[in-house]
């Protein structure tokens, strides 16, 4: 009407035109700002956590039945699905749903077109890009509304503290994670190894592990049955909690499995063991041996009720154990297990049964024992004469040969022993008082003493000869220094026990430790460079070995050790020195040629009268004749020494 237009694009309405959009776009971010603080004030009011701390500290009514609290805006469910712990939905979809909500809220902005500037008509889709199509919306302009922006912030806020709570809540759970991830047979396999020196858990030690997880089971299927409030969300952990009280009574399982394993093992080994001596306790008694063998049946019974009692008791306490917990063995095991109490009182009316019907074959076998304990200390006082007489401890023995014959005194006199339990043993059946062997005490005493010093001799040995295969020139004499210093001093304290050291076969001990210490700065002498092949064929006849092809290149500690050189101590190192003498007379004469090898003579021109050429003349000689008169004097010195011999020749030609 004012511009005579219906077109909506009157210039002279401009202004009036931008004045409406203007009001548009405020209405536009209000209603934006409005469903934002909406939504914030809707979380509030749905917070339950929020309404419990007011209910707590607020007036009385407040938490009454007619105001119950506030139902949340969404559920959180969480389960196990090992070996994780999962939440559904998941935080990334909690985050990402709740994060969009601020943003879809402003993006309603979008459904609300800007005009066309200088008119009231809508802008027209425009192609961009790859003729993407954009619309010119109030959208752009609210979201950078400051209002608009931190009424989003807060609405943002409220969100993310939400997931993160839930996540912390879930976090929690996090504590209990052995239950489905550690390995129930390794660990079992460990409560059990700790225990394996005293022969297994107890019945005590199972009972407080099942009853450990079966209050654990409990404990956290109650605490998932209350649900987490955090904030406007609700988070639910009853499937979890019932996932852990089953895990709780799997771990019950496995160990109530190791319990039944172990409880029918040894049921069975009890209920056999009852068998045999019930089929052994019937035995006809035609022998010695097997009358023994049913007293041993009889007296086994009769000492170990007591212990049998216990077994028993604590074998039907730990089945009772494990049907407490549910895990129960099967009813034919627990059969078995109940009924070795029967078995075992049936038992001992066998055997009394049995014994009162033993007396003459008890009364006969009683005589025959007695025999035989007679006999048998005759046999100890025999091996005891022998031992002193004709044992490895007599002062003529060779310890090698006596090392030998300890050996077969040790495996009879561990024979006596076994003869002297069993004879025990017949004592104790037969009721007969028992019997000592003084002779065979002083034999084991005996023995002992002797093998206290054999050991030493064998070590010795055993020390030394380790090194036989090593060559005479690769032999480290420090390490043979070591073995005659350390059983030096073992020898030092044998000597302090007087038992040991006024035996005759100690002082052998002693002498052939000291050969080999005595042999050592022979040994020493011997790995001198000074011996030539002549020095080693000398030695093989100073110690009566056989002259056959000798090469001191491939000799070993072994042979010189079989050379026995100790034994010819003062011809040995009378050969080394020798050598050493003889090396020197050697290195001399090699000395002479190389001083006339390397000897010059000068010759100068003679002239006479003038001109005359008379040839030529040797220069001074006088140094020449020093050295030819000191090598005279060396030579004379050579020819008087008796170490001379090897040499002869080559001294005597250069005299002449």
């Amino acid at each position: 009407v004012v511009a005579g237009t219906n077109t909506g694009k009157a210039p002279q309405l401009a202004s009036y035109y931008a004045h409406w959009e203007a009001k548009v776009f405020h209405a536009v971010c209000d209603l934006t700002l409005n469903s934002l603080r909406a939504v914030q004030t809707l979380t509030k009011r749905r917070d339950v956590e929020r309404w419990r701390a007011e209910s707590d500290f607020g007036p009385k009514k407040e938490t009454s039945p007619s105001n119950p609290p506030p139902s949340p805006l969404f559920l959180i469910r969480v389960f196990l699905n090992a070996p994780d712990v999962v939440i559904q939905p998941s935080t990334r979809d909690q985050a990402k749903h709740l994060s969009a909500l601020s943003g879809n809220i402003v993006a309603c902005a979008s459904r609300f077109t800007r005009w066309t500037h200088g008119t009231c008509v809508e802008a027209p889709t425009q192609l961009v890009g790859d003729d993407e199509p954009f619309s010119f919306t109030f959208h752009p302009d609210v979201a950078k509304c400051p209002d608009v922006v931190e009424a989003a912030r807060a609405l943002d806020a409220v969100c993310d503290a939400v997931v993160l709570g839930v996540a912390r809540e879930v976090e929690k759970w996090d504590a209990h994670g052995e239950l489905w991830r550690d390995d129930k047979d390794a660990a079992v396999a460990r409560f059990c190894g700790e225990a394996s020196s005293s022969g297994g858990p107890t019945c005590e030690a199972f009972e407080k592990v099942f009853a450990r997880f079966a209050k654990r089971a409990e404990d956290l299927y109650d605490s998932s049955c209350v649900d987490r409030d955090v904030s406007f969300a609700r988070v639910v952990f009853k499937s979890l909690g019932a996932s852990l009280r089953e895990e709780c009574l799997a771990w019950v399982a496995a160990y109530a499995r190791e319990m039944d394993r172990a409880d029918a093992e040894r049921v069975r080994s009890i209920r056999t063991d009852l068998k045999d001596k019930q089929l052994g306790v019937h035995v006809a008694c035609n022998t010695l041996e097997d009358l023994k063998a049913v007293l041993a049946i009889i007296a086994s019974v009769r000492e170990g009720h007591a212990e049998m009692e216990l077994a028993y008791l604590d074998i039907e306490e730990r089945y009772r154990t494990r049907a407490l917990y549910g895990v129960g063995a099967s009813e034919h095991d627990e059969a078995e297990a109940a009924s070795i109490r029967d078995v075992w009182a049936a038992l001992r009316v066998e055997v009394e049964t049995v014994d009162d019907g033993l007396g003459e074959t008890r009364e006969h076998f009683t005589e025959v024992t007695k025999k035989q304990v007679i006999r048998f200390q005759e046999e100890c006082g025999e091996m005891l004469e022998r031992l002193k007489t004709q044992g490895p401890g007599l002062p003529t023995v060779v310890l090698a040969e006596g090392a030998v014959l300890l050996e077969k005194f040790k495996a009879e006199l561990e024979a006596k022993r076994a003869r002297r339990e069993d004879l025990l043993e017949s004592e104790r059946l037969f009721d007969l008082q028992r019997t000592s062997y003084p002779t065979l005490l002083e034999a084991e005493a005996e023995m002992e003493r002797l093998c206290a010093i054999y050991a030493v001799y064998s070590a010795h040995e055993e020390a030394i000869h380790k090194h036989d295969a090593v060559l005479w020139s690769d032999l480290d004499l420090k390490k043979l220094h070591a073995v005659a210093k350390r059983f030096d001093e073992k020898l030092e304290t044998m000597r302090e026990d007087q038992s040991l050291s006024k035996k005759p076969v100690f002082e052998l001990l002693e002498e052939n430790l000291a050969a080999f210490a005595d042999a050592l700065p022979l040994f020493e002498a011997l790995k001198s460079d000074a011996l030539r092949p002549r020095h080693w064929q000398q030695l093989l006849r100073i110690t009566s070995q056989p002259e056959l092809e000798f090469d001191p290149a491939t000799l070993t500690l072994g042979r010189l050790l079989a050379m026995e050189t100790h034994k010819h101590f003062d011809p040995v190192m009378e050969m080394c020195v020798a050598a050493e003498k003889e090396l020197k007379i050697e290195g001399d004469i090699a000395k002479f040629a190389v001083v006339w090898r390397e000897q010059k003579f000068t010759l100068a021109r003679y002239v006479k009268s003038g001109d005359v050429d008379r040839g030529f003349i040797l220069r001074s000689v006088e140094e020449t004749t020093v050295i030819l008169e000191d090598m005279n004097l060396t030579l004379q010195s050579m020819m008087a020494s008796r170490f001379v011999k090897p040499f002869t020749a080559g001294v005597e030609e250069w005299e002449g």
